[in-house]
């Protein structure tokens, strides 16, 4: 029993996701920056972003105070 095009190619695009995400694991330095891709999302991903800003923020501050 075989797949389809569609199935094959929702199959690609979910492998080259988690592809991506063990990558940006992989490397402490990536500046890569995934963002949601509905237009509905747009308010929610602005304060996804200022939460995390804020704590890479804290975060330095720690590492800075440790040295």
């Amino acid at each position: 029993m075989g797949i389809n095009s569609q199935e094959a190619s929702a199959l690609i695009v979910v492998t080259q996701h988690y592809d991506t995400l063990q990558s940006m694991g992989e490397n402490v330095n990536s500046n890569l920056i995934m963002l949601p891709n509905a237009p509905s999302s747009a308010s929610d991903m602005l304060s996804d972003m200022t939460a995390s800003f804020a704590a890479s923020q804290h975060i330095g501050d720690i590492k800075h105070t440790k040295k």
